[in-house]
């Protein structure tokens, strides 16, 4: 009985250092670490969030690019700190489902190294062919990639890219193969669809949208739960035959694992909060996401239904890395 008061006596003590703490936060500048390099559109996403949570939060949030490793670098980093709110990661697809997926060990786990803070963004990616390209549409290149087995070339940014797994997906579902051409960026890629050096390629329309206007290229469907009203006319996949489709990818915002609840609570309030700003609002929508507005269970619920969902995709395409 002794020992059951004691126990109550700690919780209870427990808990009220964790209020009082949750109460004076913030009162010292937080750090937003950021695993892309500065300048991309991650970045300028990510800076405009930081900024509107200085303004929040009293405090400075200084933003930290730690680019590298398919995200891997400034993730472990976040994944490392003191669980006090005062670390903060720009969490995505990749970092935190992708890379659970296909690599055989990550030095952090999404789930237990992190507590999910809020959903920023998401975009769908679109399927862009050529256009020599002799499919239409998804119907037709299924069609046509059964007819040519291995012959259609796809690109994405990398290996283990959401636009990969994208591909890969589409023909787990459609009983297809394609041939998988990594590069380093959208330009160099846009450039051989261009030139008829490449048949399609995934990725989201504002990086093609000049290109598609000028009649340079075109779209074959959107890879997102509905169509786009930016692009009312074009189908999604989903609507080919292959419902549930999804493939694009996330932003989002997390923090270390253990940082009292309070904090967590503060922090997805203020990240809701900056979403309906202007200044936060402007580069998403430019960027051609879609603001998303949920709670830190949310996030937690969409990472850990994802990574199955995407591991069994890997296994089967044998997407492993060391």
């Amino acid at each position: 009985m002794k020992l059951f008061k004691y126990g109550l006596i700690l919780l209870a003590a427990t808990l009220l250092s964790a209020n009082v703490f949750a109460q004076e936060y913030p009162n010292r500048p937080l750090r937003l670490v950021i695993p892309y390099p500065p300048g991309g559109s991650t970045d300028l996403i990510g800076r405009a969030v930081a900024n509107k949570l200085t303004e929040y939060l009293g405090q400075s949030v200084l933003v930290d690019n730690r680019p590298g490793a398919n995200t891997i670098i400034g993730t472990e980093i976040a994944s490392k700190a003191t669980p006090d709110g005062y670390t903060l990661a720009f969490a995505t697809m990749n970092s935190m489902v992708l890379n659970a997926a296909s690599y055989k060990k990550l030095p952090y786990d999404p789930i237990k190294d992190f507590a999910p803070v809020a959903k920023l963004s998401e975009y769908a990616y679109y399927f862009v062919a050529r256009n020599g390209f002799p499919a239409k549409n998804i119907t037709e290149l299924v069609a046509y990639a059964k007819a040519n087995p291995g012959k259609i070339t796809y690109g994405s940014t990398g290996d283990g890219s959401p636009a990969h797994f994208g591909a890969v997906l589409l023909e787990s579902r459609a009983g297809i193969k394609m041939l998988h051409v990594p590069y380093k960026g959208n330009a160099q890629m846009n450039l051989d669809l261009m030139a008829e050096r490449l048949d399609i390629n995934l990725l989201g329309f504002p990086s093609v949208e000049t290109l598609v206007k000028a009649g340079k290229m075109r779209l074959l469907a959107v890879g997102g739960d509905r169509r786009d009203p930016v692009n009312p006319d074009v189908p999604t996949v989903a609507e080919a035959g292959f419902p549930g489709f999804w493939v694009g990818t996330w932003f989002a915002i997390a923090t270390r694992a253990g940082t009292p609840r309070p904090i967590i609570l503060r922090l997805n309030r203020e990240v809701n909060r900056s979403l309906k700003s202007a200044e936060v609002q402007k580069p998403l929508l430019e960027a051609g996401y879609e603001l998303a507005n949920g709670t830190p269970e949310d996030l937690g619920k969409l990472i850990r239904e994802q990574i199955p969902l995407w591991t069994k995709i890997a296994r089967q395409a044998g997407i492993q890395f060391d």
